[in-house]
């Protein structure tokens, strides 16, 4: 028969092992990431080698793969083409030009900023067939 209190402090001794350990493993995770190591290679080599003594040598077989840096974004915009989609049946060619150039001109204040640096051209579509001239 076992000794409820004794048993209670060794489950409370692994739990404290246990935690200090998932704490060790991430820092070693944030160390490797850090030097630039691929975080699922890096996870897929370490783990099943925990125990290992020489585990680092799982990792060293194959380099791993450095995570490519992203491309840089665009710092300006050079050309902008927007595309109007207007519906609808019986609609005048003239009056959605009209509405168009209202829009692009004078109501659209991020058409009018962008337009200062970059080429804005655009087109006009009608999905439900051209209007009437």
């Amino acid at each position: 028969r076992f000794n409820n209190a004794r048993l209670e402090q060794l489950v409370q001794q692994l739990y404290t092992l246990n935690r200090r350990l998932m704490g060790l493993e991430g820092r070693l995770l944030r160390l490797a990431v850090d030097v630039g190591l691929n975080r699922d290679d890096f996870l897929e080599r370490y783990y099943g080698h925990e125990l290992d003594p020489n585990w680092y040598s799982y990792i060293l077989e194959k380099p791993p793969e450095r995570p490519k840096a992203p491309p840089p974004p665009p710092r300006v915009f050079v050309r902008i083409h927007l595309i109007y989609t207007v519906h609808g049946t019986g609609l005048s060619r003239k009056a959605v030009e009209d509405s168009v150039a209202l829009s692009k001109n004078k109501y659209c204040s991020a058409s009018i900023m962008l337009g200062k640096a970059a080429e804005i051209d655009y087109e006009i579509v009608y999905p439900d067939g051209e209007p009437e001239p």
